[in-house]
């Protein structure tokens, strides 16, 4: 694990400006060391048929990734083990609202909440993985939408690195060798942004 030790702490402000209204803010600041399983799992392998969606969008079937359309891979070996290099994840939070007592027995409160995080944790499955590979190679979804958080190059460097694939039978042709090893496990993310009002 990577990173070092913080401390937190937070802080609220409350001010009645009037008599029946009144202001609040309040700032805080977050730190999580990653769980233990996620830095210290044993390797450990399976076995799962998946969506190989990299060579559905290099046939030009976007909107048609399934296995009846014959882009299933069976029998691909998932590997999944901790990640040492983990970061700690930290964030900051704040808030500020309102409430009004129009009348008695009636008031109006609004709060808005702004939440950011930095090296967020996440447990990547096979499938995530897959769909990274395919958007890093092809910049497109398997349905055509828009990420909204597409990989940062940190990311696609990895989540690529985390396939294999072996020779394509045909040789030639658009398509490449089907997947015979995914490795999952957690990974740290890029930061987040989250707004609530």
């Amino acid at each position: 694990v990577s990173g070092d030790a913080a401390s937190t702490y937070n802080a609220g402000l409350e001010w009645r400006p009037f008599s029946n209204l009144l202001v609040r803010g309040t700032y805080a600041t977050s730190f999580r060391a990653p769980d233990m399983h996620f830095v210290y799992a044993t390797p450990s392998t399976s076995v799962s048929d998946q969506t190989d969606y990299l060579n559905c969008l290099r046939a030009g079937q976007q909107g048609n990734c399934t296995w009846d359309s014959g882009f299933k891979v069976e029998d691909a070996e998932i590997s999944r083990q901790g990640t040492p290099n983990l970061k700690y994840e930290t964030g900051n939070s704040w808030t500020a609202g309102f409430v009004w007592d129009i009348a008695d027995g009636l008031s109006v409160s609004t709060d808005y909440w702004r939440i950011e995080l930095e090296d967020e944790i996440d447990d990547i499955g096979a499938d995530d993985v897959l769909l990274d590979e395919a958007y890093c190679l092809t910049g497109k979804t398997p349905t055509g939408e828009r990420r909204v958080s597409p990989p940062s190059s940190d990311r696609c460097k990895l989540q690529l690195s985390r396939v294999t694939r072996g020779p394509d039978p045909d040789g030639a042709g658009p398509l490449l060798g089907p997947v015979t090893e995914i490795r999952t496990g957690p990974i740290t993310l890029q930061s987040r942004r989250l707004v609530l009002s």
